[in-house]
């Protein structure tokens, strides 16, 4: 085997690894087991690190899997667009929990403004209510 092909092997087994990675995570997000996210805190860093220099060195090697066979360009190129499918969804879902993480916190933030938010003014009733603004002229 060629260094090209044990290289594009090499990418496809590792792309494959990240795509499971994300879909692990994707599945807990789901799961609403975000808590065992941080269980893969090691591997995603490890592998991510991985992928980044390995993708960084190709970019300066053009043209460095070119020998090749075409049967694993290929599969590099399914995996690629699989990950990359994967991290869109991931995004979603992580997109997803932080908007109702804001949400939450906003309602929690709100009825505590409520509570502690002083009385304004007391009208005919006894309870408070807005005071209005008097006009003011400043001729009379």
């Amino acid at each position: 085997m060629s260094d090209a092909s044990t290289r594009a092997r090499d990418l496809v087994q590792l792309t494959e690894r990240l795509t499971g990675l994300v879909e692990k995570e994707i599945l807990l997000i789901a799961e609403r087991r975000p808590q065992e996210l941080s269980r893969l805190d090691d591997e995603r860093t490890r592998l991510a690190a991985v992928y980044a220099r390995e993708m960084t060195g190709l970019r300066r090697e053009k043209g460095a899997l070119s020998s090749a066979s075409p049967d694993l360009r290929m599969a590099l190129t399914t995996a690629t667009e699989r990950f990359r499918g994967a991290l869109d969804k991931h995004r979603l879902a992580v997109e997803r929990v932080r908007r109702v993480t804001e949400g939450i916190v906003k309602a929690i933030a709100d009825d505590i403004a409520a509570r502690t938010q002083p009385p304004v003014g007391y009208g005919s009733s006894t309870g408070p209510r807005r005071m209005q603004p008097l006009a003011f002229n400043g001729r009379a």
